[in-house]
């Protein structure tokens, strides 16, 4: 979230104020102090900015940043969904920056890896068998598998936290 002034210690409590106001808020909503933390609060002065024309009415703009991280995506999703941080007027949840953004990180990635790159391959020979058979061929040995790509996509437009992890691996196969 961000919040503006001019007076550098008044924008500092405000900011303080807000922080434990949404930490307060995220504990009470089922959110341990371990899936979340808060970041250093990022200042900017608009008067020494040079790339700014028309300067605004606010010298100081304040940048706080708290990071959730939790394995439980649907409670946080659920705090999320419901604007309960409007409901509460707390905060308003600033996904238009890049930097913030809300993203998804498998953490146990190395637990599926083997089984996904095993059943991507799988599938990769049974799509060059359909190939094969247009043009009079088999699919012989496995020649080469490059590396494996993992990435999250959605499942569903209208369901935002629901993610597949997709394998892309490139695989050459020899035809007899």
């Amino acid at each position: 979230y961000r919040e503006s002034g001019n007076d550098l210690s008044y924008l500092h409590y405000t900011v303080t104020t807000k922080s434990k106001q949404i930490t307060d808020f995220l504990k009470a909503n089922g959110v341990t102090t371990d899936e979340f933390g808060v970041m250093p609060v990022e200042i900017s002065d608009t008067q020494t900015d040079k790339q700014l024309v028309n300067r605004p009415y606010q010298r100081y703009i304040a940048t706080s940043v708290i990071l959730v991280t939790s394995t439980d995506v649907e409670k946080v999703y659920k705090i999320l969904s419901e604007n309960t941080f409007w409901k509460q007027n707390i905060a308003v949840v600033n996904d238009d920056d890049p930097q913030h953004k809300i993203t998804y990180e498998y953490a146990d990635i190395h637990s599926v890896k083997a089984t996904l790159v095993k059943k991507a391959i799988k599938n990769a020979r049974s799509f060059a068998e359909q190939l094969a058979k247009g043009s009079d061929s088999e699919v012989g040995k496995l020649k080469s598998v490059s590396q494996a790509q993992f990435s999250f996509v959605s499942t569903d437009a209208n369901a935002l936290y629901r993610k597949t992890l997709q394998v892309e691996l490139t695989t050459n196969y020899y035809l007899k």
